[in-house]
């Protein structure tokens, strides 16, 4: 299931399209063929999902990742490891697929970001608490032994209940599990034992002893699951179903232009036949075509010299403004599944909406979409920065708080009528005590704890001090202007 998301989302349809052609042949039926090829541009669930996490929460730059003690060593280190850029793409994932897995690793010296396929993870949860891990199986390729070039498949195994162990196993011919030390190494450089790191010897700890699983679990939803697996199976299917609905469309947008026609007792030159269609009750070609364009002129002759030949030219059938609106509105409806509504949309082409495709979000849209997803976007990043912290210290690569940090995301900034509404808001909110400064600061960095806010108005004012007097407001008069500046001279009447 999440493959084929991925699939969809990738626009990795399989080998010859094979994804769309057996959907379109299983919705149109024998006809789908005669469509020709699939209009591909009409991925709602790849157009949804791109436009909703672009720029999202990281594509303006990287979210800045702070903490009161600086440690600048671990936000170099993420930086470093590609963290924030890989999270533009995380982002797009779990706005499509519903779920995306991030591994993290030390591998020479240095932390290492990879995706963890989410059709490649096992997991085992607290059967009281569906979000809580419990164990995990990542399949890996790896080779089979010390010496040769031989791989097969391997779980690499992460168990916190209720033994405590990681180890490496890979199924036997027979269906078994053997249970293999070859990739595994102790600190002191030596193979673990057969049965793995167990017990004390789990190497993947917190500061104060509290083992970890390695692994990042990204969602935009908090319903108590570890896994939202059917949470996309409509905008899956309506990905699909708009694929098609746009391909007969455009099939009936050719059509219109140039209608079918119907030759009677004439014959056209073998060399231009083109058979549409086994449908003669012994299975052989009766209706063939003749391929034409506008403009074209054919000739053909009658199938014997006594008959009369004769072309009738075939109405269009469909109503093409109909059909284009039934279009756009499923098209739209494939949207609202992915919690857009109407209002967020705009049509790329008010005179032509053709598909789904014209359809966009609004740069306001964009902007608090990424505001609702950030809470659940922050978790992870903050449990992503506490295990890089372990990471890091295990391999003795430095010792950086795992707690403690603050992370501010760099969202669509508000337009300039949106920025005055705001500060005119914010002013009136101040002149009747309904807020503080501190929570207008607040509402322009989401993120921070108050205690941060505090700090960075007080450092804010303290350097302000420092430099001299407030910058002059828009709304002070113009006599506060530079002395310096030239003015226009007075001339008397």
């Amino acid at each position: 299931m999440q493959g084929r998301r991925w699939g969809i989302l990738t626009e990795n349809y399989g080998v010859n399209d094979s994804l769309i052609i057996e959907w379109m042949a299983a919705q149109v039926g024998a006809g789908a063929a005669a469509l020709g090829e699939p209009d591909l541009s009409a991925n709602t669930l790849l157009l949804a999902a791109t436009q909703s996490s672009t720029p999202g929460l990281y594509g303006i730059g990287a979210p800045m990742l702070a903490h009161p003690g600086g440690h600048e060593g671990l936000p170099a280190a993420l930086e470093g490891a590609g963290y924030w850029t890989r999270m533009q793409y995380v982002h797009k994932m779990v706005a499509g697929v519903g779920d995306w897995v991030l591994k993290l690793d030390v591998v020479a010296g240095a932390l290492v970001v990879q995706n963890a396929w989410p059709w490649m993870v096992w997991t085992r949860t607290d059967p009281h608490d569906a979000s809580r891990l419990l164990e995990l199986r990542y399949l890996t390729w790896r080779k089979t032994g010390m010496n040769g070039d031989e791989c097969a498949w391997h779980w690499d195994v992460w168990e916190l209940g209720p033994v405590l162990r990681y180890y490496i196993m890979r199924p036997t011919q027979n269906g078994d599990m053997m249970v293999s030390n070859l990739h595994i190494q102790t600190p002191t450089g030596d193979y673990a034992p057969a049965e793995g790191l167990t017990g004390d010897a789990y190497p993947y700890r917190y500061a104060n002893g509290t083992p970890f699983i390695p692994f990042v679990f990204y969602a935009d939803m908090d319903d108590g699951q570890l896994w939202h697996s059917n949470s996309r199976r409509g905008a899956t299917r309506g990905a699909l179903n708009s694929i098609t609905a746009n391909t007969y469309m455009l099939r009936a947008m050719y059509a219109s232009a140039l209608p079918p026609a119907v030759a009677i007792n004439l014959m056209q030159p073998s060399a231009s036949v083109q058979g549409v269609g086994d449908y003669g009750p012994a299975g052989s070609g009766t209706v063939q075509s003749m391929p034409t364009v506008p403009g074209m002129m054919l000739f053909t002759h009658t199938t014997s010299p006594e008959a009369q030949g004769s072309i009738h030219q075939l109405s269009n059938g469909a109503n093409l403004q109909a059909l284009q609106q039934s279009v756009v509105i499923y098209g739209a409806g494939q949207f609202a599944r992915m919690g857009l509504s109407a209002d967020d949309m705009q049509q790329a082409s008010a005179s032509n909406p053709q598909s789904a495709g014209a359809l966009l979000l609004t740069r306001t849209a964009k902007r608090e979409r990424a505001q609702q997803v950030a809470p659940f976007f922050r978790r992870r990043d903050l449990e992503a920065t506490a295990k890089a912290a372990a990471l890091l210290r295990l391999a003795g690569l430095g010792d950086y708080p795992e707690v403690g940090w603050s992370i501010e995301y760099r969202i669509i900034p508000l337009g300039p009528d949106e920025a005055k509404a705001g500060r005119e808001q914010d002013d009136w909110d101040l002149a009747h005590h309904t807020c503080s400064i501190v929570d207008v600061y607040l509402r322009d960095h989401p993120g921070l704890t108050r205690a941060e806010a505090v700090a960075a108005i007080e450092r804010n004012k303290e350097e302000n001090d420092m430099l001299g007097e407030d910058e002059p407001t828009a709304e002070e008069p113009a006599e506060k202007m530079d002395p310096e500046t030239p003015t226009e001279p007075e001339t008397e009447d």
